[in-house]
């Protein structure tokens, strides 16, 4: 495990945990882990080594950045949000201009169940790169988890036609998963005339999606709004991907 995680995290490998997630049923297992790699990021601030009895070539500044977006998303893992904040954080004061850990730092505040904390740092991960429609359609998601509808359309709008609301094109190309979370925000808002409209909206589109139990695998927000563009094709960040139902 030692050697593995080293050449993963000289290398920069992002989905690490994700790799490793499986491993977190077992106790012992987590102990391990969060002693190599918390030792690993305790000499690699003071000495740029993995360990302090080492010599050779020193790591490049990289390789701490990855531990402790490693150790943000170990501790989230854990529930342990005040040291995954930590981490995180760390990690951001050292590059501020990566992508994954403003995504990580609203992953955080989702767990928490702080909706409006996340929506921010979403919405800065999504400024970083606003041609990534993953990044936007998470964003949206985000939003309309937060009941922040006109927000969603807004941000949606980005990549739905020109001339028409964005709602609009979204109901017309059935963008099942945007429309599904809108009935979720508007029933929660205590919008129950809006939130049977959207139903209708849906069942007309997809009639069979109220009799299997409202799956609809086709069309979900790790797809992006791909769909609004026929024969556009937008594959989302790997190591993003891996955790985006999470």
């Amino acid at each position: 495990m030692d050697k593995f995680l080293r050449v993963n995290f000289s290398k920069g490998c992002p989905p690490l945990f994700t790799t490793l997630k499986s491993l977190y049923y077992n106790t012992e297992k987590i102990s391990i882990i969060q002693e190599l790699v918390t030792n690993y990021e305790t000499s690699l601030k003071t000495c740029d080594f993995f360990s302090p009895y080492e010599n050779g070539e020193k790591e490049p500044p990289t390789t701490l950045l990855w531990v402790q977006y490693f150790l943000a998303q170990h501790f989230d893992k854990l529930g342990q949000y005040s040291l995954a904040l930590d981490y995180i954080n760390a990690a951001i004061a050292s590059t501020p201009t990566l992508i994954e850990l403003f995504y990580m730092k609203a992953k955080i505040y989702k767990h928490m169940g702080n909706l409006r904390e996340a929506v921010k740092w979403m919405d800065e991960a999504q400024s970083l790169d606003t041609a990534d429609r993953f990044i936007n359609s998470k964003c949206a998601k985000y939003m309309l988890r937060a009941n922040m509808i006109k927000e969603a359309e807004e941000m949606c709008s980005k990549f739905t036609r020109e001339g028409t609301s964005a709602m609009e094109n979204l109901n017309e190309m059935q963008c099942m998963w945007f429309q599904t979370e809108c009935i979720s925000a508007y029933q929660r808002l205590g919008r129950y005339g809006d939130a049977l409209k959207k139903c209708h909206e849906v069942e007309r589109h997809s009639p069979s999606k109220w009799t299997t139990g409202g799956r609809e695998p086709q069309c979900t927000p790790e797809a992006g709004l791909s769909s609004l563009q026929p024969g556009v094709t937008r594959q989302p960040r790997p190591e993003l991907a891996q955790s985006a139902l999470l």
